[in-house]
């Protein structure tokens, strides 16, 4: 059997990583989002209180400060610290 050329052993050795590295993403996408959604029951909308789903909750900046959106930081996987830092900047409010 002949070895392998360089192209082939990268290809393989991506293949066995891509797929687990993925599901690592994937889960510290969710955990973010999980602590964010929570975070926004226990603040609820500023104006009525709402509270019930963090699926009508949303961050609104308040000041021309804005440096990133929250839900893609969320995304992107950024540190719990920033996606706050940047929550502090926003109100939350419902969108009923």
């Amino acid at each position: 059997m002949p070895a392998k050329n360089l192209k082939e052993y990268n290809r393989d050795y991506y293949a066995a990583r891509s797929e687990p590295r993925r599901e690592q993403v994937k889960a510290r996408q969710r955990a973010i989002k999980k602590e964010i959604q929570d975070y926004e029951l226990s603040l609820g909308c500023k104006r009525c209180g709402y509270n019930k789903s963090a699926v009508a909750l949303t961050f609104h900046h308040t000041a021309k400060d804005k440096e990133h959106n929250i839900a893609r930081m969320v995304t992107q996987g950024r540190a719990v610290e920033s996606i706050y830092e940047e929550i502090r900047k926003c109100e939350c409010l419902c969108q009923n």
